[in-house]
């Protein structure tokens, strides 16, 4: 029966990592087509306390689980770094294409249209801009 008990255990802690995982992910306000950021030790005690607070972890529980929280988010560090060069690729691509669309949209127009485009073109960019600071000044907030 005992064996019975730590395998649920096991079991619920392992889905509430999940869960805890997908909930920071989706929390990312402006950042769905990217992986959140690893948390930091700090927010992984937090993460540990409100499992503890749900869970009743003894001493030896705490210890186990923040040491496995500390390795899977290295994991994900890891995991991130060795996927940064074809993200920079990806987008560098990117920014290729988009070039080249703009070239081809402005040989179809006349020059005061080709200027109107640039200026279009650069009024997106800046509320692109203030849109993702909006979504960093969000970031800091405390959270809940």
């Amino acid at each position: 029966m005992n064996n019975t008990k730590r395998a649920i255990r096991k079991t619920t802690l392992f889905i509430l990592g999940v869960a805890l995982t997908t909930t920071l992910a989706m929390a990312q306000p402006g950042h769905e087509n990217r992986p959140p950021e690893p948390p930091d030790s700090a927010r992984i005690q937090e993460m540990l306390k409100h499992l503890d607070s749900e869970l009743d972890l003894n001493s030896e529980q705490k210890t186990k689980i923040d040491a496995l929280f500390i390795a899977h988010f290295e994991q994900v560090k890891i995991q991130r770094e060795k996927e940064k060069p074809q993200m920079e690729q990806m987008k560098a691509d990117h920014e290729n294409l988009r070039r080249e669309f703009e070239s081809s949209v402005k040989a179809q127009l006349s020059p005061e249209q080709a200027k109107q485009f640039d200026e279009l073109n650069e009024k997106r960019m800046h509320e692109n801009q203030d849109r993702g600071k909006k979504h960093k000044k969000g970031k800091d907030r405390p959270r809940k």
